[in-house]
């Protein structure tokens, strides 16, 4: 290859895009471009560390890609991605792909109406500051529902609010399906440093996509740390997830479970550094919390009250039969593979109790849709039921690089998949962070 700048291209799909891309003459990466269907979309230069080029390309490795891609960009049918180096415009190799788009409008519109029925929010843009709140959020009444607000408490704020075409054509929404921006500030209720934040009208349109804010976050760990379970280094939403998806799991316990959670023995399943963990301190007899992420578990194993352990990404784990009450796990079937899923289902059917639940979360119809990926889904709906988007990075250099996915799965699939291992007693659609869905299960 001589002096030719060097490269490849791993993954194209339309959620992601990787590869490297090195150039000899300077030593460093090589700038590339990625075009969409014949229009620049990105420029970049390569700086992600691979472990597979250390030493063999160049003594750093450092230059490796990964790229989320919007699927509001591709078109359906046929879209081309073409990954080329910016300054000769060459091609790497098999940088020169199509993805194809298949959709039925139709069936997404049913889709996304589908995932209104009960009303639809979450909150994009949060901070708190001392006793203040300044939310943006976005909502969709339930069809019928004549108009949809933000409560506190049952009682409505005040708001500026707009409506959002763009947003309803992104969600593949009617026309007579509004969706509303939301933008205001608020006081924490007088000596209270937890806000709780709901979506409807005379009342809240599904108690379970309650909001919890807190002026009060407990200790936080470094803004990496977050972001390998997050997703983001925001603060205030990481603690709004932390504490609003402990009130759901809570509920669902009670509704669900055959003893008080003060007695119960929990099992935080994919820990990571203690998002929702931090909340069940001092609320139950004892809290283990596993996790593929050692730094993670370091990091909650100083900090947090509890047994934390770093675990390999396969089982088995190191518990007895029937060991707890309760295990959750809050976005980790959202990452592993068909084969992997199923050897954990069979793990944690083995060490749930007889009376026990476990609470596990999937992304479903409502994320796909908020993500842009309806199209996806809805091709998948009546082939596997279950999807593999592609490689996820967030956890690259603590995890074999490939294992950690983006996955989908339909509700039909984890009651035929899912229930050879458990009783599916519920499946509580876009509770989780308002956006993934919480199956709760019994072990056979």
């Amino acid at each position: 290859m001589g002096n030719r700048a060097l490269g490849h291209v791993d993954i194209v799909s339309p959620t992601a895009l990787a590869g490297w891309a090195f150039d000899p003459k300077t030593g460093r990466s090589a700038p590339i471009e990625v075009l969409m269907n014949s229009e620049v979309y990105a420029c970049l230069v390569p700086d992600l560390e691979r472990q597979d080029l250390k030493g063999l390309v160049s003594p750093t490795g450092r230059h490796g890609f990964s790229l989320r891609m919007d699927p509001t960009h591709f078109v359906r049918g046929v879209n081309r991605i073409v990954v080329r180096f910016a300054d000769t415009k060459r091609v790497l190799p098999a940088g020169d792909q199509v993805v194809t788009i298949k959709s039925d409008p139709a069936l997404i519109a049913g889709l996304s109406m589908g995932n209104t029925h009960r009303g639809l929010w979450n909150v994009m843009h949060q901070f708190v500051h001392g006793d203040v709140l300044n939310i943006e959020a976005w909502g969709i009444a339930p069809p019928g529902a004549r108009w949809a607000t933000i409560l506190s408490d049952g009682e409505k704020l005040s708001l500026e609010e707009k409506f959002d075409d763009n947003l309803r054509m992104h969600l593949w929404l009617p026309k007579d399906l509004a969706a509303r921006r939301y933008k205001g500030t608020f006081r924490f209720p007088p000596g209270q440093s937890i806000m709780k934040l709901q979506f409807g009208s005379i009342g809240p349109f599904d108690l379970y996509q309650d909001l919890y804010f807190t002026s009060a976050p407990k200790l936080q760990p470094t803004s990496e740390q977050m972001v390998r379970v997050a997703g983001t280094s925001d603060r205030s939403k990481f603690e709004t997830e932390g504490i609003s998806n402990y009130i759901k799991i809570a509920r669902l316990f009670a509704l669900y479970g055959q003893k008080s959670l003060e007695n119960a023995q929990v099992l935080d399943w994919g820990a990571g550094c203690g998002r929702v963990a931090r909340y069940f301190e001092g609320n139950i007899a004892k809290l283990v919390g596993v996790d593929i992420d050692g730094d993670n578990i370091t990091w909650c194993r100083n900090h947090l009250q509890g047994d934390f352990l770093a675990v390999d990404p396969l089982p088995p784990l190191p518990f007895a039969d029937s060991s707890f009450d309760l295990i959750y796990g809050i976005s980790v079937f959202t990452h592993l593979k068909e084969e992997h899923q199923l050897v954990w289902l069979n793990e944690l059917a083995r060490i749930l109790a007889p009376t026990g639940i476990a609470i596990l979360s999937v992304q479903g119809a409502t994320a796909m849709m908020i993500t842009g990926n309806s199209a996806i889904y809805s091709d998948i709906l009546f082939s596997s039921g279950f999807a593999d988007l592609g490689i996820n990075t967030d956890l690259d250099g603590y995890v074999e690089h490939g294992y950690y996915r983006s996955i989908a799965h339909t509700l039909g699939y984890i009651y035929d998949a899912w229930g050879k291992f458990f009783d599916v007693l519920d499946i509580k659609e876009a509770i989780i962070g308002n956006f993934q869905d919480a199956v709760v299960l019994r072990a056979r």
